[in-house]
């Protein structure tokens, strides 16, 4: 899956065994509900971490994947990281972002290559992302902050499915402004064929394949 990691800061004094006691409180929080968060303020310096699973993960793929993401976010020592996977995100970081909802300065967005899409279709394609994105967003607000959902394709043009995920921290409002603010990057990338929008309190992703084996949210 997509790998896209932010190291900043730098981890003074004891931050790497607080970093790894951190971690290691999290995991057990992962096996129990899929995300966690937990901070030591003491010994300084303060460590604060945040994961979440996406909603289409099961139980084991979900612990493969902070695994997987514990194992790289380390290299991020002796910096603070940010890493983003397709299934679950990890952070760790100086202060309380629990409810960080969007950060202009490392948020990312990722596009993938223009499909090749005929001239006359372009907008309806691109209609067609800025609909499911905005259905997908809507819907994981009023389900606890997950969704899936997809339109197949038709007439010549393709399909598109998306994923929205807001971390757990998020209240409804927080989701909805994270989800709204990565809508309206995502959308940026159509005619892509693929997008990333990678915020401080959520993931949305669309594709012209469908990449989630679930059935779409309502």
């Amino acid at each position: 899956g997509l790998y896209r990691e932010n190291c900043t800061g730098v981890v003074a004094g004891n931050g790497v065994s607080n970093f790894i006691a951190v971690m290691t409180e999290i995991s057990k929080s992962v096996a129990n509900q899929r995300w966690g968060n937990y901070s030591l303020t003491s010994p300084p310096p303060a460590v604060y971490g945040l994961t979440e699973c996406h909603g289409d993960l099961t139980e084991t793929e979900c612990l493969l994947c902070f695994t997987e993401s514990w194992t790289r976010i380390a290299h991020c020592l002796p910096n603070f990281g940010r890493l983003y996977l397709d299934g679950c995100f990890l952070r760790y970081g100086s202060y309380d972002s629990y409810n960080e909802t969007v950060d202009p300065t490392h948020d990312m967005l990722k596009c993938s290559s223009n499909l090749t899409v005929p001239a006359e279709r372009v907008a309806e394609l691109s209609d067609r992302v800025d609909r499911v994105l905005r259905n997908v967003s809507a819907s994981a607000v009023r389900n606890k902050g997950f969704a899936v959902v997809g339109e197949d394709g038709v007439g010549g043009v393709a399909g598109v499915y998306a994923l929205a995920q807001c971390w757990s921290t998020l209240d409804a409002v927080g989701c909805r402004v994270c989800l709204e603010n990565a809508t309206s990057m995502a959308r940026s990338c159509a005619p892509g064929e693929e997008a990333r929008a990678m915020n401080a309190g959520c993931f949305l992703r669309y594709s012209t394949t469908k990449f989630y084996d679930i059935p779409d949210s309502r």
